[in-house]
Formats: structure tokens, sequence, C-alpha cells
């Protein structure tokens, strides 16, 4: 954990022969087993998953075969500090990392419930107090603020085939809206990063938070953004957040420089969202086709409000 190579961009794994030597080394490593089952998870887009039951304990063994995406980074160095210094409050346990041939996976404990589905205001709570914690050391620093918001939104549409005329023109209206400035280094937070529905789960002793793969020390409008997207409910819970839902959570959060900050920067973030959602459907990985539309509504209300 020390070495930190400059770049996780990796070629992806060829599966077949490099997952047989993953489960090699997973095996050998905590002495499995031969003959343990491996159980494919349907989690997430980008890495390859299993969950391995061994007398009883169930692992997950997460093997890192996916780039970042334009807005997610898929960092396995950077998921496992985590796991190592906010388990058991608000991370798995974590059991090992292995680097070899086959490239770098994660294992941790199982967390036992289901994912995330209703109260919001919950999640509002879980993630103020995430954001309250100490920075976790070599965590990026993510840049903020309202013009670098939209030149990340406008770098991510620049990767698409099409750029639907409602983006552009929204992109136009807000370039000369007023400017939100950048947060300066006290007011960085530590950041999951992709807090949605399926990176919650609800366990016996309350909510937990997943896939640490893209943490980061940044601005905490970055979470809720992601948390309140219409296009990320709908990805991973099937339905938008109504306005009773969004208002408790902010009630919930219960920072009110934070909330104020959210709601001036929320027709840039959610016009960011709008591209990345655009960029999902050209590559096949959203299940939903409304996102965009979705994301374009909420931040012309905003502009509106």
């Amino acid at each position: 954990m020390k070495e930190r190579p400059a770049t996780l961009h990796m070629p992806k794994p060829d599966i077949c022969e490099d997952s047989l030597e993953l489960r090699h080394a997973v095996t050998r490593a905590l002495g499995l087993p031969n003959g343990a089952d491996w159980t494919p998870m349907p989690m997430g887009k980008t890495n390859n998953v299993w969950s391995v039951t061994v007398k009883g304990q169930t692992l997950v063994v997460k093997w890192f075969t996916g780039n970042a995406t334009p807005m997610f980074d898929n960092d396995p160095f950077a998921e496992f500090a985590c796991l190592t210094r906010l388990a058991p409050r608000f991370a798995p346990q974590p059991v090992l990392f292995l680097s070899g041939t086959y490239g770098r996976a994660v294992v941790y404990r199982y967390l036992s419930g289901p994912t995330w589905s209703a109260d919001t205001a919950s999640v509002g709570r879980l993630l103020r107090d995430v954001h309250s914690l100490k920075r976790v050391p070599g965590l990026p620093e993510r840049v903020n603020g309202s013009e670098a918001v939209l030149a990340s939104a406008k770098a991510i549409l620049s990767t698409c085939r099409h750029a639907p005329r409602r983006l552009q023109k929204l992109i136009d209206r807000i370039a000369v809206a007023p400017t939100v400035a950048p947060l300066p280094v006290e007011g960085l937070r530590l950041l999951h990063g992709d807090p949605v529905a399926s990176n919650i789960v609800e366990t016996p002793d309350g909510l937990r938070l997943i896939d640490w793969q893209s943490p980061a020390w940044g601005d905490p409008c970055d979470d809720l953004a992601v948390f309140l997207s219409p296009s990320m409910q709908l990805e991973y819970r099937g339905v938008i957040l109504s306005d009773d839902a969004r208002e408790a959570f902010l009630a919930a959060y219960d920072d009110p420089d934070v909330c104020a900050r959210y709601r001036r920067l929320s027709p840039l973030l959610h016009l960011r969202l709008a591209a990345y959602a655009q960029w999902g459907l050209e590559r096949g990985r959203n299940h939903h086709d409304k996102g965009m539309d979705a994301e374009l509504d909420a931040a012309e209300r905003a502009l509106a409000g």
C-alpha cells in the first residue's frame, strides 16, 4: 500500500484466465477450501464482484477490471484505505488487498441487508456524519466551484457522439448565471463520491456505504448532488425523489451553509449529471433513457427558482 502507480487506467484483464488466477490468489491468501462457491454479484457496472461463503461467513471479492468514468474514479487503493479507516461504522470490514498479474482486488466482509429504498432523512444524517470525518491520506482533492463544474460538464459532453440541443441551450443559460466560488481548503470534506441507492446498505446496525472506489476530499455538495440526482434515482431505484423527500434529506443533513451552497450550485450539478447520463446512454450503461431529461428538468426548475 505504500507505492501507488501514477495511473489506474489499466487494460481490461483476460476475464477467463485472469479470474482463475485471482481465485487461486484469494484461496491461498485466506486458506479457503478449493471447493468454495464463488457467486457473481450484480453490483456496479465497472468491476467484477463475487460473494464467497466459507464456514458461515460471507466475503465479497471485488476485482478491479474497469477504468474510471468521466465522473467516478475506480481506485482500489483508495477503496481499501477508506475501508481500513471507516469500518465498521461507515463501511464494510476490510479483509485483504491483492495485486498480481490478474490486476488488483479488494476483499471485505459482506454487509447483510437490503439496499436503501426509502427514508431520505436517514441518508442525510449518514452523509453529514461522513462529511464530518477526518481526511483519509492519499485521496485526491477534487476541484469545485461553479466554473469547475461547468468545465467538467462540457468535458463530459465533448466525449459524447450527440449533444442534445436542449442541453446545449442550458449550458448557454448557465454560463451567464452568477458564479459560485470554490471552497477554501478548510471547507473541503471527505466524500464518498458515489452515494447512489445501490451503494447504501440497510444493515441491522444502521446504514453503511459500500463501493468506496471514488472517494475524494472536496465539496460536500458533490455527494448531495449524486444522491438527490433524478437520473441516479431512476437508474438505481426506478423512481425520482419527491420534493418532500428531497427537503427531508436536506433538513436531516442539517448544515445550513452546505445546503444553501447546494441550492446555488444545483443548476450546474444537474447539468453535469445530465451530460453524464447522455454519456452513459451512448455506451449502453444506463437502464433508463429518461435520466438526461429528468436532470435538465431539475436544472431548469433550479434556475427559475
